[in-house]
């Protein structure tokens, strides 16, 4: 049985830490010279939230490293 955050993220698109994309979250245009490629709204707002826990993730380690060097160079 799965907990509610689980299924929340499975109706957002986002399981196992990937996001799925619908039919209707990607247009693609042929007009000019070059392809266009537009995402929904919804694929841009998956992308922040994703990027905004890497960003944490990656923060708490560099601040993690930085106190374990302080510890190192007050010992």
């Amino acid at each position: 049985m799965s907990n509610s955050k689980e299924s929340d993220a499975a109706e957002n698109g986002e399981e196992n830490g990937e996001i799925s994309l619908l039919e209707d979250d990607v247009q693609v245009s042929m007009k000019g010279q070059y392809p266009e490629i537009n995402f929904s709204k919804r694929v841009h707002e998956l992308t922040k939230r994703s990027m905004s826990l890497t960003i944490i993730v990656t923060s708490l380690t560099c601040l993690s490293h930085r106190i374990r060097v302080m510890r190192c160079y007050n010992a």
